[in-house]
């Protein structure tokens, strides 16, 4: 297995840049029947507006190695939002997902000049760009180590979910009223809009019936992500409701990562 597929099985970590602003939405199934997660559209344009101000931030500092992989792997959440959320104009919604796509470009090769443009367009709501585009395959456009990044520690150039979950994972009776946040909400849907992006990866390992797993792993932790939000989101979570949830959420990446990694 190569050293790209080992890493990215490092953890449960969000990409936080601004994405705190976001109030999460109800939860539903992972992908019902018209397709795509159910987030509503004020609560979508929170996101990508808070997403973009966080690129903003580091192009407008120094854009050192961890930088750049912040900024570039937000860039592609965006993209990812776009296309796989609910509702919206679809044109809108592709335009957004081009210019996202062309960010991310731009932020790899530090064309910091296009970049800073291009996040303006974001932020402004203006996207400039083609609106009839198919639907992206993110498991041949983007490299799935950079994805799944997000997972790793803070050290690593991810935000340190993984360490969040255990301690969560840990409060053996249940989750206190302060650690059920619009934080942990957004971290939930976060890894659910990631479970869509990986959908169609091949893994390096593949074990028996290697498809049927991936899928349902993929499966079981998109709908663990959204449950937990949908806890979350209650006018008075249950604290061991939510922990059972974080529980299975913790669970199915475990067991993905028995099943696709070597140790």
């Amino acid at each position: 297995m190569t050293t790209r597929a080992r890493r990215w099985g490092t953890g449960m970590v969000t990409l936080a840049l601004g994405l705190w602003f976001w109030t999460a939405a109800d939860s539903g199934s992972a992908a019902d029947a018209k397709g795509g997660l159910a987030i509503p559209e004020a609560d979508f344009a929170k996101l990508v507006e808070a997403t973009g101000k966080g690129i903003q931030e580091i192009l407008n500092g120094k854009l050192d190695k961890k930088g750049k992989l912040k900024a570039r792997t937000a860039a592609v959440m965006i993209a990812a939002y776009a296309q796989f959320t609910q509702g919206g104009d679809k044109a809108q919604r592709n335009a957004l997902r081009d210019v996202a796509l062309k960010l991310a470009a731009a932020i790899k090769d530090e064309k910091v000049d296009d970049a800073k443009k291009l996040v303006g367009m974001i932020v402004t709501g203006k996207p400039e760009g083609s609106s009839d585009l198919a639907p992206t395959d993110f498991a041949k456009e983007i490299d799935l180590d950079d994805v799944m990044r997000q997972f790793s520690l803070a050290s690593a150039g991810g935000w340190g979910i993984e360490s969040m979950l255990l301690k969560l994972s840990a409060k053996k009776k249940g989750l206190e009223p302060k650690d059920m946040s619009e934080q942990l909400a957004m971290t939930a849907y976060q890894v659910a809009a990631i479970g869509e992006m990986i959908k169609g990866h091949e893994p390096d390992k593949k074990p028996k019936d290697w498809q049927k797993q991936w899928t349902g792993f993929n499966e079981e932790m998109t709908k663990a992500a959204l449950e937990l939000a949908s806890v979350v989101k209650q006018p008075k979570p249950d604290g061991k409701a939510a922990l059972k949830v974080v529980n299975a959420l913790n669970s199915s990446c475990n067991k993905c990562h028995e099943a696709f990694r070597d140790n």
